[in-house]
C-alpha cells in the first residue's frame, strides 16, 4: 500500500500519484472489458457471479487506493487507519477471486482433484494471512495514532508475517502458472504472421497466469532487496487488477473459441447430413432398379452402400478435446 506519512518528498509524491493513476487505468480497462463480455456473451451463472465479485472487490480496492493517496498527500500522521486495512483486505479478496478462477480452470482441464485441492488450500491460506495482516495493521495504526506517532506501513513490511504472506502469494501464483502452462501453451495455435503470433503469445501468457506470476516474483524480489520501497509501493497499488484482467481474458478468449468451434462443428454436421441425404437418394434409386425394398439409410451414412450389413463410415467428431472446447464459459448472444 501507499506509505502514509512518507509522501512529503517529491519522489514519494510522484510514486503515490503514479500508482493511483495506474490503478485507475487498469480498473477502467477491467470495467470496460467486463461490459464487453457481459454485452456480447451470455455467461453461465457461476462465471457471471465471478465477474460481479471481481468488480465489487476491485471497486472497494480502488476506493481504498484513493483514500490512502489522499491521506498520504494531505495528512501526516493520518487521522483514520481504515483505508490501509480496507486496501489489504480488498487486495486479498481480489487475489483470492483470481486464484480460485485459475484453479477452477485447472480442474476443468486436467480433472486432477489432488493438485487443484492443494492449490486451493494455498489460496485460502493466502486469504487468511491477508485478513491477519489487516487486523494486525489496524491494531498497530490505532496504537500509533493514539500515541500521536506517524504511522508508516512500509516500515513493517519486513515483519515475519508480511514476509510469510509475500512468499505464500508468490509460491501460489507460480504454482498455478506452472500447472496451467502445459495445457495452455500446448494448444496455442501459432499464426503464420508475426503480429498474430505475438498477440497469441501475450494472450496465453495472461490467461495462464504467467504474467501475474512474473509480476508477483518481481514484487517479491523488491521486497527482499529492502531498498526498493517506492517500486514496491507502486506495484502494490495495481497488481491485483491483473488478476481480474486474467479472469476476463480467459472468459472472452475461451468463449470466442468455443463459438468458433461450435460454428465449425455445425458446418461439418450440415455437410455430413447433406452427404448422407445424397447417399440415401442414390441407394434408394439403386434398390428400385434391382427390385429391392425401399429402406432408406440413416442420415450420415457414407461410403459402402451395397448392403445394409456392410461397412459404412459415419460422421463423427475427431474426439480431440483441448482446453477451449471443454470450457463453454459463455455463449454468444443472439
Amino acid at each position: 500500500m501507499l506509505p502514509i506519512g512518507r509522501a512529503t518528498s517529491p519522489a514519494w509524491i510522484a510514486i503515490t500519484l503514479a500508482g493511483t493513476w495506474s490503478n485507475t487505468a487498469f480498473f477502467t480497462i477491467e470495467f470496460i472489458t467486463a461490459i464487453i463480455y457481459m454485452r456480447n456473451w451470455d455467461p453461465r451463472k457461476p462465471y457471471k457471479c465471478w465477474v460481479y465479485a471481481m468488480l465489487l472487490v476491485d471497486s472497494f480496492a480502488s476506493f481504498a487506493v484513493f483514500a490512502n493517496a489522499f491521506q498520504a498527500l494531505v495528512y501526516s500522521p493520518p487521522n483514520v487507519p481504515w483505508p490501509i486495512s480496507m486496501g489489504i483486505i480488498s487486495n486479498g479478496l481480489s487475489t483470492f477471486v483470481g486464484q480460485s478462477f485459475l484453479i477452477h480452470l485447472h480442474w476443468l482441464i486436467t480433472k486432477k482433484s489432488l493438485v487443484s485441492g492443494f492449490l486451493m488450500f494455498l489460496a485460502v491460506a493466502n486469504l487468511m494471512t491477508s485478513l491477519a495482516i489487516a487486523i494486525k495493521t489496524t491494531l498497530n495504526l490505532n496504537l500509533a495514532l493514539s500515541r500521536g506517532r506517524t504511522a508508516a506501513p512500509t516500515a513493517s513490511l519486513y515483519h515475519p508475517i508480511h514476509l510469510g504472506s509475500a512468499i505464500l502469494v508468490a509460491s501460489t501464483n507460480t504454482s498455478i502458472a506452472v500447472a496451467l502452462a502445459s495445457p495452455t501453451w500446448s494448444t496455442m495455435p501459432f499464426a503464420p504472421r508475426f503480429r498474430k503470433r505475438l498477440q497469441t503469445v501475450c494472450t496465453n501468457a495472461l490467461s495462464s497466469g504467467a504474467l501475474v506470476a512474473v509480476v508477483t516474483l518481481l514484487a517479491m524480489a523488491l521486497l527482499l532487496s529492502r531498498k526498493a520501497d517506492m517500486a514496491l509501493a507502486f506495484l502494490a497499488t495495481f497488481i491485483c487488477r491483473l488478476y481480474s484482467l486474467t479472469v476476463l481474458v480467459n472468459l472472452i478468449v475461451r468463449s470466442r473459441y468455443f463459438k468458433a468451434r461450435e460454428a465449425a462443428d455445425h458446418g461439418r454436421r450440415q455437410s455430413a447430413a447433406g452427404d448422407g441425404a445424397i447417399v440415401t437418394f442414390t441407394s434408394a434409386q439403386s434398390r428400385r432398379s434391382h427390385g429391392a425394398s425401399e429402406s432408406p439409410l440413416p442420415l450420415g451414412t457414407m461410403g459402402n452402400t451395397e448392403s445394409s450389413d456392410g461397412p459404412s463410415d459415419t460422421y463423427e467428431s475427431d474426439g480431440k478435446t483441448d482446453l477451449h472446447s471443454v470450457l463453454p464459459l459463455g455463449l454468444p448472444k443472439s
